[in-house]
C-alpha cells in the first residue's frame, strides 16, 4: 500500500502503517483546544496516544508550548508520529514515549493534556489486532484512563477528550466519580438536521458550580458547503479552506 500524507500548511503527516488514520473530527478536535485552551497551552502538554502526531503538531503550531510529552502505544504509529515530528519546525518541543499509558508513572504534572481515545468500549472487535488497539478500550479503558489523567494532570489544569456522541454522558458521570469534572462541552455535528456525531469534553478537578458552558460546531450547511465556523476554525491548518 502506498504511503499516505496529508499536507497542512505548517506540516505534512505521513501514515502508512497506522490503524487511526486522519479525520474531520480529529482535525476540530485539534483545532478546538489549541483555540480554547490557550490561556492553559503555553505550559506543559501531554498528549496521550498520539498516533500520526496530528493533534500535538497543531497545539504547537498555534500555540507558544515549552514542551509536548506524547505516549503511543502501537510501534507503527509511534515510528510514523516519530518521522513527522522529525520533519516539522517543532521538533525540538515534542518527545514521544513507546509506552503504554496505563503503566506510565506521573514524574511530572501537565497544564493540558488531550486525548482521543479508543472508541467502541464493550462493542464487537476486529479481527485486526492493531484496529482493535487503537479504536476500541481493551487497554485504556475509560475508567483506566481517567483515573490515570488525574495523577498526571496539574490542579488548575484541563483535560480535553474526543468521544462518540452516545458514549459522551457515561464518561462525564465515570469522570465525577473520579473528582474529574466537565466544564465545556463542543457537540459536532455533519449538518443542522443531523445528530451530533461526536462530543468534545474539558474537564478539571475543580467541580463547576456554575453551568456547564455548550457549543455546537455544524460541518456543512444546507448546500453541502463548509459552514463558516468550521472554515474560520480550521482555515489555519487546511491549505485549501
Amino acid at each position: 500500500m502506498p504511503n499516505q500524507y496529508f499536507k497542512f500548511k505548517e506540516f505534512t503527516v505521513h501514515q502508512s502503517k497506522s490503524a487511526m488514520k486522519v479525520c474531520t473530527d480529529s482535525c476540530i478536535f485539534g483545532a478546538w483546544v489549541a483555540l480554547s485552551a490557550q490561556e492553559k497551552i503555553n505550559g506543559s502538554v501531554l498528549d496521550i496516544g498520539t498516533g500520526t502526531g496530528l493533534l500535538s503538531l497543531m497545539l504547537a503550531q498555534q500555540n507558544n508550548i515549552s514542551t509536548i510529552d506524547t505516549v503511543e502505544i502501537d510501534e507503527n504509529a509511534y515510528q510514523e508520529a516519530t518521522a513527522n515530528f522529525e520533519q516539522s519546525n517543532y521538533h525540538h518541543k515534542i518527545k514521544i514515549y513507546l509506552q503504554d499509558f496505563v503503566e506510565m508513572m506521573p514524574n511530572k504534572l501537565y497544564d493540558v493534556i488531550i486525548c482521543n481515545p479508543p472508541f467502541y468500549e464493550n462493542e464487537l472487535s476486529s479481527p485486526n489486532n492493531e484496529r482493535n488497539i487503537a479504536m476500541h478500550s481493551l487497554r485504556l479503558t475509560h475508567q483506566n484512563l481517567i483515573k490515570k489523567v488525574v495523577q498526571f494532570l496539574q490542579p488548575n489544569g484541563s483535560f480535553w477528550v474526543l468521544l462518540p456522541a452516545s458514549y459522551h454522558l457515561i464518561f462525564e458521570k465515570t469522570a465525577a466519580s473520579n473528582n474529574l469534572f466537565v466544564k465545556t462541552v463542543l457537540y459536532i455535528k455533519n449538518s443542522i438536521k443531523k445528530q451530533p456525531f461526536r462530543v468534545v469534553l474539558q474537564c478539571t478537578l475543580q467541580s463547576n458550580n456554575s453551568t456547564v458552558k455548550e457549543d455546537v460546531l455544524i460541518i456543512r450547511d444546507d448546500t453541502n458547503n463548509y459552514t463558516q465556523a468550521f472554515i474560520n476554525l480550521l482555515q489555519p491548518y487546511y491549505l485549501n479552506l
